[in-house]
Order: structure tokens, then C-alpha cells, then sequence
């Protein structure tokens, strides 16, 4: 009952005064994300808004936490021996981390509380899971009639196969992606979780636009969203499904080629693996120049896409016959000066440590140890804001006049960054001990509120370990130390 209280008191304010409210100059500052979700999907739509600027607080189980905790390896542990894994730390950066047993009313409490002030409410609980802890979406509107609450299941919250439980690789079969996707003999899932991936998108999407349809509406009243992995699933079948609907007939593999066009395939060199994504006939031409066929381009047989569809098998026997003969590099640079698509395909290492990937700062060099500094920098960036706008104006003037050196710096860094990851110590578990985390960024880049910057990028929260902000989340809605004990003694919060 003392929570109840809280959420009409001054703690409400404090709260998120103290906690929450962390100003910055990215674009979904001031925005609050209560996550109860797990695994990918969710975590994935959350992360983003961390990204971008939103204020998120992950409510995970007490003892266990995210199921992703677990899957590994790999494993990596900070100088306190705090464990993370490398799986839950691709979808949970910029968030704070609280374990609570929702089973309990003092749990329901906490998380009522939370929801109070909060703009969206995210879960992905099986249908009705979260309806026998007062915590659904008709019991959280009463609370706040604002909030957006989205669920994220695997069918959506109807129809016979609601209530079946949802997983990446059974949705990419059920969803016909396995079906196209690997060569004729051999269906093949998506090397990630795709499925998961897009549905965190467009339960991001959906949530921005709920967001935005909110602040223009009168009465200011939010709305539920309903998103499944197989909805998104057929939805992003593109072509293919088109291609059905339209003819009746369905797509069969064909390994890296594609259906509709030619050659866009995978071709064979000296010492590897390249690709060429030929989308005109003058693309065409050029690789036939570079190859030394420059009959091949007038041939009949090849001279139109739909030709050369039909003679694909025919098409790339000759392509490769020429390939052979060149090392991936070479020919890569050749065509690349033509004007022809095309790339080697580069192992993970090549990706992460590619100059293009550096040169857009995409690789976020994160201490582990540094969570609440982080937060103090934030505070103290703030009053700088507030208060010293000539000495950012300064700033600004210097980091445009020293772009290219911040730049070559930030590249060095990554290199180092890479290297110190290579090197990094295996204690007698196989798990590594890091004092900071790499991570892949956020790929969006905005040219008003930068997320790119150094500073910026500072600014990120590494994935918290389970529990790490349970403490401070507690205090700034007014428990005290002896309340907390007790909540932890009782195994309610950890």
C-alpha cells in the first residue's frame, strides 16, 4: 500500500526530477519507455529509444533476469565480476536495470508507480500473461490514460494461434522466409534473428506514431498496440509475396541469386567470394567491359534482364569462368571503379574494422564500470548547456574545425578498441574480463542532434548487469534504505 501512496505524492515528481529526466540534445529526449520485454524484439524497439534520447528503466526478473543473460558464450565479466553476455548486450545498452518480482503486490506496486509517469509501456508476455498481475493494458490505462502500451507477441492477440509462444527461427518457417531463402535442395534460416529485429522496428514505428497521433489529439488519451512476429514476418516477404498474389505462384530458392534480376548473385575468384549487384543493362555492360566479354553484353541470350533471367545457369558459368582468374580485391576494385555494385563478402572481423564503418563512428566504445558517471557527465553537460552556451558555441566552432582530426582520432580509437576486444583475458570459466564494451551503434544519422559525436557517444549507458539500478530507482520514489532491505529480503526486488 506505501507504493500506492507514492504515485500520488511528491515522489512522483522527484522520481523522474532526480532519475529520469536526463536532458540531452538527442531527438526523443524527454520521453519515458517502461520495458518489461525480454529476449530480442522488444529489447531491440527499446534500445533504439535509449538511442535516440528516450529515458528507459528494464524491469527483468529477480535471480534470473532477460532470458539473453544466459545465452552464450560468450560471456564477459567487469573488474567486479558483475557477468554480462554478449547476446544481451546487442539489444539492451542505454538502459537502467531494476529486478522485481511482478508476481507480488509490492512488485505491482513498483511497476504501478513506474507507469504513472511513464509515456509507453512495452511487454512481451504471452496473451493475457500479464493480465493476472494487474498489470494489462486496462489496468495500466486506469493509472495513466496516456500511456502507449504495445505488446509483442508471436500471432497477435487473436485468433487460434494466439496463445502459441513465438520464436524467431519457427516464425521464419511459418512466415515462408525459410522457404526462399538457401539453394534448391537446402532451406536455410536468416543468419540473424530477423523476424525479431523487424518486429522491434515496427513496434518502434508504431510506438513514435502512437506518440505523435497522442500530441496532436485534444484529450491527449493514449492507445494499445498490438504487434506479432508473423504479421511483420509476411509483411516483409516484399517481392515475393507480391509475386504470389499477382501470378499464383510461388518463389523457389535459388541460393544468393535473386528471382527478378541478373546477374545479382555470389561469383567465385581466386581466393574467395565476391558479389555483383547488377539493376540496369548499362551496369551489365560495364562488367562485361571489365571481364574482357564485351560480346557477352549485345548477346541475345544477355543483352535484357528478363533474357539473362532465363539464361541465369548459362550467364554465371561464363561470369565465374572469368572471375577465377582474378583475386577478390583486385577484381572488386576493378569493378568497383566501373560503376558496377558489387563487394567481396567480408567475415564479421572485416565488417567491425572496415574504414567506412569507422569513418561513421559505428563501433561505441562504452565503459563498464562508468554507468553512474555516465549519468553525472549528463548533468553536468546540462548545467553546461544551461549555463555556459558560449563555451559550447566554443566548443561546437572547435569540433567543426577539427572535424577530420576528431575523425582520425575516433578511427584510431576503434582500431584500438578492436585490438584491446582481441586481446582481452579469459579467467578460468572461458568468460572475458573488459573494463569497457564494444558495440555496434545506431546506424542513424541525424545532422541536428548528432548521436555520432564523441561526446555523444560517451553519453551512452553500456547494458546495465541485472539489477544494477534497483537501489537508485527505489530511492528516487522516496523507499529508504531499510525499505529496500526489507523489499530485498523478501526476494520482492534484487
Amino acid at each position: 500500500m506505501f507504493l500506492n501512496k507514492l504515485i500520488k505524492n511528491q515522489y512522483k515528481e522527484i522520481f523522474f526530477k532526480n532519475y529520469c529526466t536526463i536532458n540531452n540534445n538527442k531527438p526523443l529526449n524527454g520521453f519515458k519507455i517502461l520495458d518489461l520485454s525480454r529476449v530480442l524484439a522488444g529489447p531491440y524497439a527499446t534500445q533504439i529509444f535509449g538511442d535516440l534520447g528516450a529515458q528507459v528503466i528494464k524491469v527483468e526478473n529477480v535471480g534470473k533476469g532477460d532470458d539473453t543473460r544466459q545465452y552464450g558464450p560468450p560471456f564477459y565479466v567487469d573488474e567486479q565480476g558483475r557477468k554480462g553476455s554478449a547476446y544481451f548486450s546487442c539489444a539492451n545498452r542505454n538502459k537502467k536495470s531494476i529486478a522485481l518480482d511482478i508476481s507480488t503486490k509490492q512488485g505491482q506496486d513498483i511497476v504501478y508507480s513506474l507507469a504513472k509517469e511513464s509515456d509507453v509501456f512495452i511487454e512481451n508476455f504471452k496473451v493475457g500473461g500479464l493480465k493476472k498481475y494487474s498489470l494489462d493494458y486496462e489496468s495500466i490505462k486506469k493509472i495513466n490514460p496516456s500511456i502507449i502500451y504495445c505488446s509483442i507477441t508471436g500471432f497477435g492477440q487473436d485468433g487460434e494461434y494466439s496463445k502459441l509462444p513465438g520464436y524467431d527461427f519457427s516464425v521464419q518457417a511459418m512466415g515462408g522466409l525459410i522457404s526462399i531463402t538457401g539453394d534448391k535442395e537446402n532451406p536455410y534460416k536468416c543468419g540473424v534473428a530477423i523476424v525479431d529485429m523487424m518486429t522491434g522496428l515496427y513496434a518502434n514505428i508504431a510506438i513514435q506514431a502512437a506518440l505523435h497521433h497522442r500530441e496532436k489529439s485534444i484529450n491527449k488519451i493514449g492507445q494499445y498496440i498490438d504487434v506479432s512476429l508473423l504479421d511483420v514476418q509476411a509483411s516483409f516477404l516484399a517481392n515475393h509475396g507480391s509475386s504470389y498474389l499477382i501470378t499464383g505462384e510461388t518463389s523457389e530458392r535459388v541460393g544468393n541469386s535473386h528471382p527478378s534480376i541478373s546477374p545479382y548473385d555470389s561469383l567465385k575468384t581466386k581466393d574467395g567470394f565476391m558479389v555483383v549487384a547488377i539493376g540496369n543493362n548499362s551496369q551489365f555492360q560495364s562488367m562485361c567491359n571489365v571481364l574482357n566479354l564485351p560480346h557477352l553484353s549485345t548477346n541475345p541470350l544477355f543483352s535484357t534482364n528478363p533474357s539473362r533471367v532465363l539464361n541465369r545457369k548459362q550467364l554465371l558459368s561464363i561470369l565465374t569462368n572469368e572471375t577465377l582468374k582474378f583475386n577478390t580485391d583486385h577484381i572488386v576494385k576493378l569493378l568497383g571503379d566501373s560503376n558496377v555494385p558489387c563487394s567481396p563478402i567480408n567475415s564479421i572481423d572485416k565488417v567491425v574494422n572496415h574504414k567506412q564503418i569507422k569513418h561513421r563512428n559505428m563501433i561505441w566504445n562504452l565503459p563498464l564500470n562508468e554507468n553512474e558517471n555516465n549519468n553525472n557527465l549528463n548533468n553536468n553537460n546540462n548545467l553546461n548547456n544551461n549555463n555556459n552556451n558560449n563555451n559550447n558555441n566554443n566548443n561546437n566552432n572547435n569540433n567543426n574545425n577539427n572535424n577530420n582530426n576528431n575523425n582520425n582520432n575516433n578511427n584510431n580509437n576503434n582500431n584500438n578498441n578492436n585490438n584491446n576486444n582481441n586481446n582481452n583475458i579469459q579467467n578460468d570459466k572461458g568468460e572475458y574480463i573488459m573494463n569497457s564494451i564494444n558495440l555496434i551503434g545506431n546506424p542513424i544519422h541525424f545532422s541536428e542532434t548528432n548521436i555520432h559525436t564523441p561526446s555523444s557517444i560517451k553519453s551512452n549507458i553500456p547494458p546495465p548487469f541485472l539489477g544494477q539500478h534497483t537501489d537508485e530507482i527505489l530511492k528516487n520514489i522516496g523507499l529508504n534504505e531499510n525499505q529496500i532491505l526489507n523489499l530485498k529480503n523478501n526476494n520482492i526486488v534484487q
